[in-house]
């Protein structure tokens, strides 16, 4: 029996037995949690579509990330293409685990770092991306790979392990180029060491260092010679110079979240996503973060060189960066943000450590058990907190969002997506499931690029996409004539005002030529209802859930506006509250629905929690720091919301409440007119000034309102008589 066993096995090399456990203990609490298929999460989708085909992933292309997920998927036995890339992923989150277990136990006893390793291993965040097919826990692997050779090189500096470095920073730069937010943190700890040798022959180390790093970056002309081939995938086609070095330095990226923050001054949002992140600090370390001032204090009297390298690593990591990407506090920017907190807390698990190291210490039994309760408890709490939002196992939902889609569509039809997930598992059921390779799936967001539809037409017969992401309502009709008019738009897509659809399942047919029938409208349904419900593991579940309730809503304001409303769409409905409590539409239809069938006391019930939840929803948009076009939106809706809890309160003989539903709505859009016109009704046997009045304000807002014009002309020669 090798001798490397036979220690593990008799526990003589404790050091290494603890740390393997810790790496399967985690690779299985991570594999066992992730989605059997694609997760309905950011770009997972798109990523695992890249591995598949070897694509151009969006900018700036992650060749190092597709590579390796490539070589590992290809080596697992068993398993669909999705859940082995959410493998690799939980291999590179495990791994990352390990590398800091080495590092930690570097400094302190074995039992601490294995201990606060493992609080690290149930965050939240570092869970998540490590059970799903992104590239991130590769980033904090390679990342802690880079901070692992720092520390060694600063223990036994050599030149050679300074060319290992920069080769290594060069390489992982083609993963995500923010592992350079890292470099600094290096320089404070090797600068000074760094400093006094290239005393001698500094241009020549400089220069191997340089080639060094050059080459591990080189790793990008991988973007640049498969463009050539044109993949499947081939985001921003990067085979000319020009357009590979847009792409890698993301010029060519002008994505909406992006741009956002230049809408706001800089420096505006950084106390509300510091807020955010202290609030993610509390739920994944809670009672750990006791230990920092102490592990503060004895990380500084350790080691001032690594002190001030890790402090370096948190400040740019952390506060820096969240300053410099100003992201509006909203559910999407904080879930585009969250992943970077990983990186940060790398230092935060540092202070425990030495916290805990600095009560070791002490030599006194009392406090080592201490150490242990504060720790234990803090995983634990932790584990019992987190472990549930983390689970994803049994959650199937872009799979069935994107069945349910297709299913809707008839043959040979086109589909048009917006947003990420939704459009990306489209892409992945048809390109790597090959289900419904009839359909024509066309990205809007990317309609536009020359790119975009030079690459569609070798790949679709010659057919090009027009560009349906400029707002030209011509395009749209001209698109929907290449189709033969069988084009459809899934809920997030954003229309032209004018453009004719009927609702058709999961989506929208535009320029119909059919008419509107039952049997179209309800062809989607939930396959898989183990999501409804329950407590939504980020923004992204949520937001593919509001594709159904569009789908629902769209369907009922079709219907009631053709007084077709039945149970089957007030059951829709019903499911809609279940998807999320907190939407205001659902709820107003489920008052028309009511209301329609002569029940104005449950019509009135469902009005008015269409208000609150509008008025909840303002509420959240202050918060968000919303766009000034975006409460506007909401404040309408709202507006209308109170006028039909007014009505209803006027129909069942609540008139001083209904006067001030009445009111309320004005308050949300003071230029609504049928506000005005309701509160005129109100008055008529009351008060014939007020009803003037209320009559004259109405036509001033909306000269054509036909009812308040003929009132007012009955009322006036009524005076006149």
């Amino acid at each position: 029996m090798p001798e490397f066993i036979k220690n593990l096995i008799l526990r003589r090399d404790f050091k290494t037995t603890a740390g393997i456990f810790l790496f399967f203990l985690f690779l299985g609490i991570y594999a066992y949690t992730s989605s059997a298929t694609i997760a309905p999460y950011r770009d997972t989708g798109e990523m695992v579509c890249d591995i598949a085909t070897l694509g151009i992933a969006h900018q700036p292309g992650y060749p190092l990330y597709i590579l390796l997920a490539k070589a590992v998927t290809s080596l697992i036995p068993i398993g669909n293409l999705a859940y082995k890339a959410n493998f690799f992923s939980a291999i590179c989150g495990a791994g990352a685990l390990y590398v800091f277990y080495l590092l930690l136990t570097k400094f302190t006893p074995v039992w601490i770092s294995f201990f606060v390793c493992a609080l690290f291993g149930f965050n939240f965040t570092l869970h998540t991306v490590s059970t799903v097919s992104e590239m991130y826990s590769l980033n904090i692997l390679l990342a802690l790979i880079l901070i692992y050779t720092a520390f060694s090189i600063f223990e036994k500096y050599s030149f050679k392990k300074i060319i290992l470095l920069s080769y290594l920073l060069g390489l992982f730069m083609t993963n995500r180029m923010d592992i350079l937010l890292i470099a600094p943190a290096l320089g404070v700890l090797l600068l000074k060491k760094v400093y006094v040798d290239l005393k001698t022959d500094f241009f020549k180390k400089f220069l191997i260092s340089s080639v060094f790093f050059t080459l591990g970056f080189s790793l990008y002309l991988y973007l640049l010679v498969r463009s050539n081939s044109n993949p499947l995938f081939d985001w921003s086609h990067p085979a000319a110079p020009a357009t590979f070095l847009a792409v890698i330095t993301r010029k060519s990226y002008g994505s909406t979240l992006d741009l956002i923050s230049k809408n706001y001054a800089i420096g505006e949002l950084f106390l509300p996503n510091m807020k955010y992140y202290f609030l993610h600090l509390f739920s994944n370390f809670n009672f750990a973060l006791l230990l920092i001032p102490f592990g503060l204090y004895k990380f500084y009297s350790i080691s001032k060189e690594r002190f001030y390298s890790i402090l370096t690593l948190f400040i740019i990591t952390g506060p820096l960066f969240l300053f410099w990407a100003n992201m509006p506090p909203n559910p999407h920017s904080l879930a585009v943000v969250e992943p970077n907190y990983v990186v940060p807390d790398i230092a935060i698990i540092f202070w425990i450590t030495f916290g805990a190291f600095y009560f070791y210490e002490l030599k006194l039994k009392k406090y080592s058990i201490l150490i242990s309760v504060v720790l234990i408890s803090s995983i634990a709490y932790t584990a019992f907190y987190n472990l549930p939002k983390s689970n994803r196992r049994w959650l199937f939902f872009s799979e069935d969002y994107a069945q349910d889609v297709f299913k809707s569509i008839p043959p040979g039809g086109i589909v048009v997506a917006k947003k990420d997930v939704q459009l990306f598992s489209l892409w992945y059921l048809q390109n790597i499931k090959h289900i419904r390779p009839d359909i024509k799936v066309i990205a809007q967001g990317l309609s536009g690029s020359a790119w975009y539809q030079n690459s569609y037409k070798i790949w679709h017969g010659g057919f090009s996409p027009l560009n349906l992401n400029s707002g030209d309502i011509s395009n749209w009709r001209d698109m929907a004539e290449m189709s033969g008019n069988n084009m459809f738009i899934t809920m997030d897509v954003a229309m032209p005002d004018n453009a004719p659809s009927i609702p058709c399942g999961m989506i929208s047919e535009i320029y119909p030529t059919r008419k509107f029938s039952k049997e179209n409208s309800d062809l989607w349904h939930f396959f898989n209802l183990e999501w409804l419900g329950r407590p939504y593991n980020d923004f992204f579940i949520l937001d593919l859930a509001d594709s159904y309730i569009q789908a629902a809503v769209g369907l009922s304001a079709y219907s009631s506006s053709h007084s077709k409303m039945d149970e089957d769409i007030r059951d829709k409905l019903y499911m809609c509250r279940l998807a999320d409590s907190s939407k205001a539409q659902p709820y107003l239809y489920l008052g028309f629905y009511y209301t329609s069938k002569g029940d104005w006391e449950n019509g009135k019930k469902y009005f008015k929690q269409s208000a609150e939840a509008h008025e909840n929803l303002l509420k959240l948009a202050d918060d968000y720091r919303s766009f000034k076009s975006a409460i506007t939106g909401i404040s309408k809706s709202a507006a209308y919301s109170w006028l039909n809890y007014g009505v209803a309160l006027e129909k069942t003989g609540f008139y001083e409440e209904a006067e001030k539903a009445y009111l309320k709505a004005l308050l949300r859009n003071p230029k609504f007119a049928q506000a005005h016109y309701n509160m005129a009704i109100l008055y008529w046997r009351k008060d014939t000034n007020r009803v003037i009045k209320e009559l004259k304000a109405a036509l001033e807002i909306d000269p054509n309102h036909a009812q308040a014009a003929y009132y007012l002309k009955q009322i006036e020669s009524q005076r006149g008589r």
